[in-house]
């Protein structure tokens, strides 16, 4: 029975990948026996049953009824599993590594103000990687009134308009007067890392400086360390060939990393990694908006706020999703709720 559960559990899984990859819809608008289409996740299942004999006997023998392994429930929690898995496996990526966040937000089809969350870090082998990492919304009513100085405006207008980007122009005055100076300096230090023609805009007291700037995370005890290791770390830059071809700052990370100079100069690799997780310019954010205009579409635009996280961060995510061990996920789904059988782990890889 545990041997049949699992190859149904199996195909459930195939379906489930084969319309999260692509970021199809699971459910049909009729979904009885009786119906021309029952949508996409029931009508690949029973496509898979009658191609494959083995597995049309697997269902018909243990799945009669309640153990179909088809329900809307199961659907979600399996995507949920798939989801939670891709999440984890994000952050284990990032580890205890530095990484900045960038947010960003945009009205979707259903009228909601939508906010993308993305990750951006600097991975093992030195090179900058932005990872979607979650979706969330406000609801904003479409056409809602309110009365002020005797003129009918919308709530939308209201507060998007009147109050959102009012405030948020007093931060950013706030901002630029406070830190406009250390910012450009900032700046001006990073381009000292640069290593194009030779490492020429090196400069021994910008760098210190950067470090100064950085003072959460490198420390007092640190900046002498790095005064003396800069000297040293510079002529061997320039006397090496392995640095000639490098042509901006992601790819002296990863030569560092290659060379394994990375752990013969650690602070000098930390400056440049902090320099790197800067969001000046990314595409991320925006890649993520269109990811959901392909998940939520006119006839689609009522999906649930975790359903519609889970599915994009499947969707936009995919080469870590499709990395995840189907077993971390049947564990997972297996403890979501009590099942009618469960499946205990392999323990022979097949």
């Amino acid at each position: 029975m545990e041997i049949d559960y699992r190859s149904q559990l199996t195909v459930v899984f195939d379906v489930v990948r084969i319309l999260l990859v692509q970021g199809l819809a699971f459910r049909g608008h009729d979904e009885s026996s009786s119906s021309k289409n029952r949508g996409n996740f029931l009508e690949i299942f029973n496509w898979y049953a009658k191609k494959v004999e083995k597995i049309r006997s697997v269902i018909n023998e243990i799945a009669p009824g309640n153990n179909q392994l088809t329900s809307p429930l199961i659907q979600k929690q399996l995507v949920n599993s798939r989801a939670t898995e891709t999440t984890l496996a994000i952050i284990y990526e990032i580890g205890d590594r530095n990484f900045s966040l960038i947010v960003d937000e945009s009205r979707d089809k259903s009228i909601k103000e939508q906010m993308a969350v993305t990750l951006r870090f600097v991975n093992k082998q030195g090179q900058v990687v932005e990872r979607f990492f979650a979706i969330q919304h406000d609801t904003i009513p479409a056409r809602g009134h309110s009365r002020r100085e005797g003129h009918w405006i919308t709530y939308y207008h209201h507060y998007h308009a009147e109050v959102l980007i009012v405030v948020l122009d007093l931060i950013a005055i706030e901002m630029n007067g406070r830190f406009s100076e250390i910012t450009a300096e900032l700046l001006t230090c990073i381009s000292c890392l640069h290593p194009r023609d030779l490492f020429s805009r090196f400069h021994h007291g910008k760098l210190l400086r950067l470090a100064e700037i950085y003072s959460y995370d490198i420390f007092v005890q640190d900046l002498q360390v790095l005064k003396e290791r800069l000297h040293t770390y510079i002529q061997d830059v320039r006397r090496s060939s392995d640095f000639v071809e490098c042509h901006d700052l992601e790819s002296l990370a990863v030569k560092l990393v290659e060379t394994r100079k990375h752990l013969v100069f650690p602070l000098v690799y930390r400056l440049i990694e902090l320099a790197l997780i800067l969001p000046v310019a990314t595409t991320s954010v925006e890649r993520a908006f269109s990811a959901m205009n392909i998940i939520i579409t006119e006839l689609r635009n009522k999906i649930g706020d975790e359903w519609l996280n889970d599915m994009m961060i499947c969707y936009i995510e995919r080469q870590v999703f499709e990395t995840i061990d189907d077993e971390a996920i049947l564990l997972r789904f297996q403890n979501m709720q009590s099942r009618r059988i469960q499946v205990p782990p392999r323990r022979d890889g097949h």
